[in-house]
């Protein structure tokens, strides 16, 4: 048996990802005593883990290919909205956490290709861990946020 904290160190995830596996029965738990917390069944927990990767991963070469179709006719018709639609397809894949490590590193051609995409996007995620936003405010930030990283996608995969 292993603990929530050790299952997501294992998975790569936050603790709470693990608690909303265990919720929505993805994963048997029991709950010995509130002092320890959840218990998870080791080889289930590996099992779960082998079978939704080997899913993420024959997901991604398909989203990479329409991820790369997305790019050209983005290229070639300048739609906005198509930045939604790439940021969805890499977040259903499984492909937005690696692209999202890149885009914090800001390093290399990255930085100069896309300094200032970059850069909006760091005032954007700054802009929504201010407490006095307006429900509003909060909603059109996202929504920047999200057209800002579909549109780094999008250029990363011309």
């Amino acid at each position: 048996m292993i603990s929530i904290e050790e299952a997501a160190i294992r998975a790569g995830v936050h603790k709470e990802s693990v608690r909303r596996w265990i919720r929505q029965g993805k994963i048997p738990a029991a709950l010995p005593s509130r002092y320890h917390g959840y218990q998870i069944d080791e080889e289930a927990f590996e099992a779960f883990l082998n079978g939704k990767h080997q899913i993420r991963y024959r997901g991604q070469v398909e989203a990479k290919e329409v991820l790369n179709a997305l790019a050209k006719m983005w290229q070639k018709t300048k739609q906005p909205d198509l930045f939604l639609y790439a940021r969805d397809i890499a977040i259903k894949a499984g492909l937005y956490e690696e692209h999202s490590k890149t885009w914090d590193s800001w390093s290399g051609d990255l930085l100069e290709t896309n300094g200032n995409l970059l850069y909006s996007r760091q005032s954007e995620k700054k802009h929504l861990d201010r407490k006095d936003l307006t429900k509003k405010t909060l909603q059109i930030t996202e929504k920047n946020l999200e057209a800002i990283e579909g549109e780094l996608l999008l250029r990363e995969y011309l």
